[in-house]
């Protein structure tokens, strides 16, 4: 009788180690499906390479081709007091920079002050009544690239910027 009391005891620890196992084993698949799962969504498994940033991607013309545009927002945005009629009236507007040469991007960066101060003088200039219209915002959208290309051709020779975005445009 103490010997089947043993024989049972070795198979309940056979069993338990038997479960311990299996559940590794499924815990390891588990995670890497899912590592793998993750991968492939991301398009880090796919056929193509996926480019990762805007530094990885193509800086020069490939076979004919435009370079990559790069974007340099200018944090963060601007809020002026502009011209209104009888009352203050505010304006916040986010402009983003659209360069194609990396050594405009880090020009861009390095003389923001000066560029920042020339696009304050602008939009405070501007009353509520020249910016209501579509053609408003768009004529201070070139005054706007004009004022950064200035900045950038007077400090390096170059003018650098391409477009400048409105990504947000807030008159009160």
């Amino acid at each position: 009788m103490a010997e089947e009391v043993q024989l049972s005891d070795k198979g309940a620890s056979k069993s338990g180690a038997l479960k311990w196992v299996i559940i590794g084993v499924a815990a390891v698949l588990l995670i890497t499906g899912s590592v793998v799962g993750t991968l492939f969504t991301l398009g880090m498994l796919g056929s193509e390479p996926v480019q990762a940033s805007a530094e990885s991607a193509p800086t020069g013309l490939q076979d004919g081709k435009k370079k990559a545009a790069l974007y340099v927002s200018i944090d963060p945005p601007f809020t002026v007091n502009f011209q209104g009629n009888s009352r203050a009236r505010f304006l916040q507007v986010s402009v983003d920079v659209m360069t194609r040469e990396p050594l405009a991007e880090e020009s861009l960066k390095r003389h923001m002050p000066a560029i920042r101060n020339n696009l304050v003088m602008l939009f405070s200039s501007k009353t509520s009544s020249e910016l209501a219209s579509m053609e408003g915002k768009r004529s201070l959208q070139r005054e706007t690239l004009a004022a950064i290309q200035d900045v950038l051709e007077e400090e390096t020779g170059h003018p650098g910027a391409e477009a400048v975005f409105f990504t947000n445009f807030v008159m009160q």
